[in-house]
């Protein structure tokens, strides 16, 4: 498996092997995120989200996100940011580009999705678009 953004985490080996990767639709329904850590393309961890408004905030979201079809997959800027989201003791990591768009790293074929309001969710992350 050739994933380069996590060949060079900086995080430590050991997250590697905690990355439990799974499809886009695992995160759906009433799965609720207990989690979030914001990485930069760096990979260091500009915010970490745990708790009250900030998280439920951050659900509301991830929920509103929408399926893009019939689109070629993004391709990652320098300003891309990885969300590893914990969900039911499991970790995803999603890849999201400022603009709104995002996608989970996953060794199989995977959808794009777009969150709806990508403004107040760069806010909510602490990152502003160009």
């Amino acid at each position: 498996m050739n994933l380069p953004c996590l060949r060079n985490l900086k995080q430590g080996v050991s997250l590697i092997g905690l990355v439990v990767l799974v499809g886009p639709t695992a995160f759906g329904g009433s799965h609720v995120i207990t989690k979030v850590a914001v990485m930069n393309a760096e990979h260091k961890t500009i915010k970490n989200i745990v708790a009250g408004e900030e998280l439920d905030a951050f659900n509301k979201h991830w929920q509103g996100k929408k399926q893009l079809k019939d689109t070629p997959l993004f391709s990652l800027s320098p300003r891309h940011l990885t969300l590893n989201l914990v969900v039911d003791g499991k970790i995803s990591l999603w890849l999201y580009e400022p603009e709104g768009k995002v996608r989970v790293l996953t060794k199989g074929p995977t959808s794009d999705f777009v969150i709806s309001d990508p403004k107040g969710f760069n806010d909510l992350l602490g990152v502003s678009k160009p």
